[in-house]
Formats: C-alpha cells, sequence, structure tokens
C-alpha cells in the first residue's frame, strides 16, 4: 500500500519544477499553486480506474492518498521557514508507511463523524485493505486520531496517535 503514496507524493513533488510559473506570470490568471487541497482536488477529479496505467493507484484508499499529499505540504512549509531542506523524492523500500485518519466526516450533515478503522481485540478493519491481525501491546489510552502502518526491519508495525485530555 505503500508504493501507491510514494508514486503520488513523488508526482506531486515534481510538479512544481515541471508546470510551476513565478506568482503573476500566467497571462489567463490562472491559479498556479500546488497545494495538497488543489492536488487531492486533481487526484479525485481524474478517472483513475478507466486510466490502464493509473488503475492500480485508484486501488488504495484515497484518505492514504490525501495524508501523503498533505506530508508534502508540510514538508514545503517547512522548508520555506528555514526549518529543513528541500523535500526530496520517496524511495521504495525507505520508510514504506502509510497513514490514516481513524474518523472520516460523514456525507451528510446528520451523520457526523463515521470510524474509517475499526479496532477489534485481535484485528484492526481498513479501508479497502480488510482485516489485518496484529499483537496489541498497549491500550490506546483517549481517543485515536489517526493509524499508521509502516514496515520497519522486514515487518508490518501498526501505530495509534491518541489525542488524550490533560486535565
Amino acid at each position: 500500500m505503500g508504493d501507491p503514496v510514494r508514486r503520488v507524493y513523488n508526482a506531486a513533488l515534481e510538479q512544481p519544477k515541471t508546470y510551476g510559473r513565478p506568482k503573476g506570470t500566467d497571462p489567463h490568471y490562472r491559479d498556479c499553486r500546488f497545494s495538497a487541497f488543489r492536488q487531492m482536488k486533481e487526484i479525485h477529479l481524474r478517472e483513475l480506474k478507466q486510466d490502464e496505467e493509473l488503475a492500480w493507484i485508484a486501488d488504495a484508499p484515497a484518505k492514504i492518498l490525501n495524508v501523503g499529499l498533505r506530508d508534502l505540504e508540510k514538508a514545503f512549509q517547512n522548508f520555506f521557514d528555514g526549518r529543513a531542506g528541500y523535500p526530496s523524492f520517496r524511495c521504495v523500500g525507505l520508510n514504506d508507511s502509510f497513514t490514516l485518519p481513524v474518523f472520516t466526516a460523514g456525507k451528510s450533515q446528520r451523520k457526523g463523524w463515521l470510524m474509517n478503522v475499526v479496532f477489534g481485540k485481535d484485528c484492526v478493519r481498513l479501508p479497502k485493505i480488510g482485516r489485518v491481525r496484529y499483537k496489541k501491546h498497549k491500550k490506546h489510552r483517549g481517543q485515536a486520531k489517526t493509524l499508521t502502518v509502516a514496515r520497519r526491519a522486514g515487518q508490518w508495525t501498526i501505530s495509534v496517535a491518541c489525542e488524550i485530555e490533560i486535565a
């Protein structure tokens, strides 16, 4: 699952170099920014399932692609603020991971927040992947916000980031 995220991240990193223009130089007054929101919109507007070369990307949950694009936007923000170097391309086999939000907004106003990731006693259900067995080492304290699946030292691990209220 990390491969579609890596491919989308690298393609989004290449876009400003290839298509970017300095601010105000577009004679047709088009938006030339490459924000995460705009790139997410472009991914969802493209019919990935219809394109033979990109159909495999549509098999990945859309949320993990969105998080990858937000990571790139955060990397650019850190670069422009002087906290980090220029973002680099993601390599195969290094930092193989993807992150999912645990809750997603409902389609209508009445539904509220929906569970995107469902935790069981010995398994977790991920969208478009299904049930994955895991060994729970610690009890989740607080409200789970994001779940990261990563490959480290040849094994897959699941990390859950929780929000804990401090009195």
